[in-house]
């Protein structure tokens, strides 16, 4: 005499099972189970089943993600002796699908993260059970993967190579083990060429340099011009620009408007120059060092 059950197939909250036994008299077959943790077997259904007869069962309203024990019980429908015991077999509820995309952050790259020639992109993101990769993309074509593990992650990449003043649509993909994915595009200008050099057109060299012990005289137009390269240097380089005190016909020159141009510079590539005060001398080696560190960018 003999008894067996079979694993048929399997939901998040059902399983299906078969069972069959060989009891002379036989003719009740008992569908039981139990959470693989518990020692209480509990039976869910009675089926008719003739000797060498095969019988599914659907046990439903399990728990997903749950590893369950099956058996089956023969009995003789007329005495209600017990004939057999099956041989345990254990199953596992799957678990749900996972559906839900990843949750990503990608802000618009600005400031120094944007030169003439690249872009550098920062993105992270969450999931609610596993990421998989970034995916960075420029005008719809992929250029690098990054891949990643845990519910949380970020990943960073430069684009390069690119052409100065042009505007590009930046994408980044975040993709969990599921496959599920989240995009965001966002545009982006590269800067605009590097500006020309910056040359002292008054009291200066073949250098463009000042001339030391020659008498300061710097119209208000090469300042305000001088300024206004450096602005065009800091937009280059990804600063903001600075609102410049500007120089005016028959106006004295202040360490005011000095200080500025000197910490607008500095501020990109330091000069070394403190900050001057009004009655100080202001010499011709500043002026040609904030030449030479404009120049260096």
């Amino acid at each position: 005499m003999a008894s067996t059950v079979t694993y048929v197939s399997k939901t998040t909250n059902s399983v299906t099972m078969e069972g069959r036994h060989t009891d002379t008299g036989g003719s009740r077959i008992y569908f039981d189970y139990k959470e693989i943790t518990s020692s209480n077997w509990l039976n869910r259904a009675m089926i008719l089943g003739a000797y060498g007869e095969y019988k599914q069962y659907t046990y439903t309203s399990l728990l997903e993600s749950t590893a369950y024990d099956f058996r089956v019980r023969i009995q003789n429908g007329s005495t209600l002796a017990w004939l057999s015991t099956s041989p345990t077999v254990s199953v596992t509820t799957t678990s749900p699908a996972d559906t839900t995309s990843p949750a990503l952050s990608f802000a618009t790259p600005t400031g120094s993260n944007v030169t003439s020639n690249s872009i550098y992109a920062y993105a992270s993101a969450t999931d609610n059970v596993a990421l998989s990769y970034f995916r960075f993309s420029i005008d719809g074509v992929s250029k690098n993967t990054v891949y990643v593990s845990g519910t949380s992650a970020n990943a960073n990449y430069t684009f390069t190579g690119l052409t100065g003043g042009v505007s590009y649509n930046l994408a980044v993909r975040a993709v969990d083990a599921s496959g599920n994915f989240t995009e965001t595009t966002r545009a982006v200008s590269t800067l605009s060429g590097r500006p020309n050099i910056w040359l002292w057109t008054t009291a200066n060299d073949t250098n463009g340099n000042k001339i030391s012990g020659a008498n300061y005289r710097t119209g208000n137009t090469e300042w305000n011009d001088f300024t206004g390269r450096i602005n065009e240097f800091r937009v280059y380089k990804g600063f903001t620009a600075v609102s410049f005190t500007q120089a005016l016909y028959g106006s004295n020159f202040t360490a005011t408007m000095f200080n500025q141009a000197k910490n607008a510079i500095g501020a990109m590539n330091a000069t070394g120059i403190s900050d001057r005060s009004a009655g100080q001398d202001v010499l011709a080696s500043y002026f040609n060092t904030m030449k030479t560190k404009l120049n260096e960018l």
